[in-house]
């Protein structure tokens, strides 16, 4: 079961984008997007952007979708386009 809210652990060193990338991958190759919406509008914002760069540009497409407006908002404004 994923919690209410998956808080940011950047401080200590966990990559918590990471801890989920299997589920987020099994569940876009399964097309399960209501419980894939599920898991990652409950990601921290900057987790979500920091772990952007493990998806491809088709998975980003899909998820930002699933996002939200302004959870989208939240995640764009902490990409790193460097």
């Amino acid at each position: 079961m994923v919690p209410n809210t998956i808080k940011s652990n950047h401080r200590q060193g966990i990559d918590i984008f990471a801890l989920f990338l299997p589920d987020i991958k099994e569940l876009l190759a399964k097309k399960d997007f209501a419980m894939l919406k599920d898991i990652v509008r409950k990601i921290n914002s900057m987790d979500m952007a920091e772990g952007w760069k493990s998806l491809g540009n088709q998975e980003r497409l899909l998820i930002f979708k699933l996002l939200g407006p302004i959870k989208a908002v939240e995640v764009f404004e902490e990409l790193d386009f460097q």
